[in-house]
């Protein structure tokens, strides 16, 4: 039986202003689909951030390639980190440098050598449908563009998981529809997507497993 990509055992946290995120269970495998969903407030978000160690829980384990990550020593993290990519809901490009510069600034975060994958930022440019915008800055991208440069940010370290939180927010039908099947394109390349959204339209989409947040609680 094949290791699972990723593992939350009886994780859970408590904030001091007495919101309490419930214990998860949930094991994903490589090139499937997740989606959280729930009202504003509900915990869409602390959980994301505790799939992305962003956050350590109060308790349970949390596994990555049956490695324990629930509460990483600096190298562990790192390592674990080089495996994600992450779209945060507040746009995170630099706002004075170009996509290109973006890119390229990831690349140079995550220690990957240019010299020897030269040509992968021009490749993601073009996966992401961004070519004719390599030089334009965020402030001069439209929204669906802006996306699909966090999405390309996202993807530089080929990562195993994508975690997405409300990649679909402010987007009109059309750069929603663009977004999804951006998504649902890196599942076909063995990529785990894990997307957070209110969207009711995104909620039809066949995923794998379907969270459904209400006050910190699983439904």
């Amino acid at each position: 039986m094949a290791t699972p990509l990723f593992e939350m055992q009886q994780v859970h946290l408590s904030y001091t202003n007495g919101f309490t995120l419930d214990p998860v269970n949930l094991t994903l495998s490589r090139g499937t689909l997740c989606l959280i969903s729930g009202p504003s407030g509900a915990g869409k978000t602390t959980l994301l951030k505790l799939m992305t160690a962003e956050l350590n829980p109060l308790g349970g384990k949390r596994l990555f390639l049956a490695r324990d990550i629930t509460r990483p020593d600096p190298a562990a993290l790192s390592w674990f980190r080089r495996q994600i990519g992450i779209v945060r809901q507040e746009l995170s490009l630099l706002q004075d440098r170009s996509v290109l510069q973006n890119l390229l600034f990831r690349f140079s975060v995550l220690g990957i050598r240019l010299n020897q994958h030269r040509e992968k930022p021009h490749q993601l440019l073009g996966r992401f449908r961004l070519q004719h915008r390599t030089h334009a800055l965020p402030g001069e991208l439209s929204a669906g563009e802006r996306r699909r440069a966090e999405l390309a940010c996202a993807m530089v370290g080929s990562p195993q998981i994508v975690f997405a939180d409300e990649p679909l927010a402010n987007l009109d039908q059309a750069n929603k529809q663009n977004i999804v099947a951006l998504l649902l394109e890196l599942l076909d390349l063995g990529t785990t997507v894990v997307m957070a959204t209110h969207d009711s339209w995104a909620l039809e989409l066949p995923a794998t497993h379907k969270l459904l947040l209400k006050r910190g609680r699983l439904q």
